[in-house]
């Protein structure tokens, strides 16, 4: 009997002991999380302020001052600002379709013109495997065989020097 009674009060007093440290461990961190909320909330008012003298320093009127004072800007005048006809129409986008038309090396080689770049196809399309990517659009000038394919004019005007 006197050992399970030794036995017992060593477990009660580990327990005892281990207790007595978790609470303490558990204050601790209450304090570190007091401390957090604390350091959290002095933050978010210094934000607060921060917002305040941002929108102050940001007034209309203010900035406009500013600029007058330093920048020394002229309205734009009309006469500066191009007419929309002066603008260079955009290219139409061309499906991958029937719209393009391969040409080897070699055909590009014997019509004398220089290699086209490639062009990315559109989502989906099958790529160019070993030949170069053109639209499709005119004829090839008479200097070109009859037979020959079609290929911009303006590649044909800027590969073959004609103006």
């Amino acid at each position: 009997m006197r050992r399970s009674t030794i036995i017992w009060f060593l477990i009660a007093t580990c327990v005892g002991v281990a207790l007595f440290l978790l609470k303490y461990e558990v204050q601790n961190k209450e304090d570190q999380l007091a401390a957090l909320h604390r350091g959290i909330l002095a933050d978010q008012e210094a934000i607060h302020v921060l917002e305040a003298e941002w929108s102050y320093l940001n007034r209309p009127d203010r900035l406009e001052a500013l600029v007058r004072r330093h920048l020394k800007l002229v309205p734009l005048e009309e006469r500066r600002l191009g007419a929309l006809e002066a603008l260079p129409m955009r290219m139409p986008d061309f499906e991958a379709d029937d719209t393009t038309i391969r040409i080897t090396e070699e055909q590009l080689i014997a019509a004398n013109l220089p290699p086209l770049p490639q062009m990315r196809p559109r989502h989906g399309a099958p790529r160019a495997s070993g030949g170069i990517m053109a639209v499709r659009s005119a004829p090839i000038l008479q200097q070109q065989a009859p037979a020959g394919p079609r290929v911009s004019a303006a590649v044909m005007t800027v590969g073959m020097g004609v103006q």
